[in-house]
């Protein structure tokens, strides 16, 4: 499912964004979500005018990229579902979504679309998004409706929604019943992280960063020797003992011990 809610960046009335986000139905999983401008609409009385034209002469006339973050958005639903022949997308009845889904998923695309009109209410086939914005609106101060939280540029809202996207994802359950989170559920985690283990894995130290499965805190590279591939290893090489027979290391002992072991 795909929705797009709007926000804003520096100034509520002159600098709107619009985020969409792309997400899996049935594990809640969030696999996109990524703001663009767009022109401010809505009606215009004559002090918005003003700040309007105020920014445009500070700034230039604000594009509308919609159409085109949408795209990126489908894009990158489109390279996790690959070798699915058949792929359910559904929308709100906006009339760009049709010719967006068609250009990036081709053939494969079943696209079903549903009145944004229709009461926000369970039995509504757009809920999962629509209570997944809600819960982001909640979480995320920076989407928050008259709050002094904002974002002052957008790069610094895509920013904290990857952060959110991770937690979300690999640390948060689906639902307050659950103990699996979306990517457990999705398959692409065999465990519920923790957020040190998230926190942990630096992109910019590549193999040399801790790897996110390991609960010993092994370096990427080491964890992917031991334990051959990232993508072919179950929850028992993770845990406990690899299939190379490795047994598990001790857990990390606290900061003051390791500084005594240090200095001794």
């Amino acid at each position: 499912q795909m929705d797009e809610l709007e926000t804003y960046e520096g100034r509520r009335n002159t600098r709107p964004l619009t985020l969409p986000i792309l997400i899996e139905r049935k594990t809640r999983l969030i696999l996109a979500a990524r703001s663009a401008p767009i022109r401010p609409s809505g009606t215009k009385p004559k002090r918005r005018l003003k700040a309007i034209q105020g920014d445009e002469q500070r700034f230039g006339r604000r594009p509308s990229r919609s159409k085109a973050v949408v795209r990126h958005v489908l894009r990158t639903g489109a390279n996790l579902c690959q070798d699915l022949q058949s792929v359910l997308l559904e929308t709100d009845e906006k009339a760009t979504y049709p010719g967006l889904a068609r250009s990036v998923f081709g053939d494969r695309l079943i696209h079903l679309q549903t009145s944004s009109k229709l009461p926000r209410k369970t039995w509504n086939p757009l809920f999962p998004i629509n209570h997944t914005e809600a819960v982001l609106r909640d979480l995320t101060g920076r989407l928050r409706r008259e709050s002094w939280l904002v974002s002052k540029r957008r790069w610094y809202l895509n920013s904290h929604l990857q952060i959110y996207l991770a937690f979300r994802n690999l640390v948060q359950p689906r639902f307050n019943r659950d103990d699996q989170t979306p990517a457990q559920l999705a398959g692409w985690v065999p465990r519920r992280l923790r957020p040190w283990q998230v926190l942990s894995w630096r992109q910019d130290f590549g193999r040399r960063s801790g790897y996110p499965l390991s609960i010993v805190g092994k370096p990427w590279a080491e964890a992917l020797e031991a334990t051959g591939s990232c993508h072919n290893t179950g929850r028992r090489q993770f845990r406990g003992t690899t299939s190379q027979g490795v047994a598990r290391t001790a857990r990390p002992r606290h900061w003051r011990e390791r500084r005594a072991a240090s200095q001794s």
